[in-house]
């Protein structure tokens, strides 16, 4: 009798649910009476008082970064930023891209987000070198390659880029390979251009510049 007592509350342990962290119940997989296998998730959980944010950093870049560096993050529907921390950086690139995952930790305590929100994160990196950069919207893209439109010799030519580091608060990005830093570049994207057409800058105080040179500006 002993023995089947302690065979009954061996089997009793076992069969015991026990969550490795503490927090909420975001989804239940099985219900009351359903047969399960062995490894088969039954809970979801939810630590709101510890998030994550996953997302990706080019090649170019992630050599900077190093696990503990601050980041701000912009939470949608949060009306100002979170501070965050970078926890983790992926040992390899994801496969068919360029790009390394990155992790960011969110403190949560007042459990304002939730998981499963979409966020964007900065992080400062301090940098002095001067850098050659375009706006933004000069910047179009054809079959995978980003690529401007300048003005030379009186004519409009295409002019195939690199690109590195964006700036969104400076609205510009960075060129690593493909334009010389006198180029003057259509600012904005215009439609139906023809490489070779003519074209010129006109200099008018009332009127919008429609050419932006390149030049050497620090991103951060």
């Amino acid at each position: 009798a002993q023995a089947a007592l302690e065979a009954t509350e061996v089997g009793l342990r076992e069969a015991a649910l026990v969550a490795p962290i503490g927090g909420i119940v975001a989804k239940r997989h099985v219900v009351p009476g359903e047969k399960v296998t062995l490894e088969q998730a039954l809970l979801t959980i939810v630590d709101l008082g510890h998030l994550e944010l996953a997302g990706l950093v080019g090649t170019h870049e992630v050599s900077r970064l190093r696990p503990g560096m601050p980041a701000q993050v912009r939470v949608e529907g949060m009306p100002v930023p979170v501070a965050g921390q970078v926890a983790r950086i992926a040992p390899a690139a994801e496969p068919g891209t360029r790009s390394i995952g990155v992790t960011i930790a969110l403190p949560n305590a007042d459990e304002a987000m939730r998981a499963g929100q979409y966020a964007m994160a900065r992080v400062e990196l301090a940098d002095d070198a001067r850098r050659l950069t375009v706006p933004i919207t000069a910047v179009s893209g054809s079959a995978g390659q980003a690529q401007v439109w300048v003005i030379a010799e009186g004519a409009l030519l295409r002019r195939a880029v690199t690109l590195g580091r964006r700036d969104e608060a400076s609205g510009r990005v960075e060129v690593l390979s493909g334009l010389a830093a006198e180029a003057q570049v259509l600012a904005v994207r215009f439609d139906n251009l023809r490489e070779g057409a003519k074209a010129t800058v006109v200099a008018h105080k009332a009127a919008k510049p429609v050419a932006n040179s390149g030049q050497a500006a620090p991103v951060r």
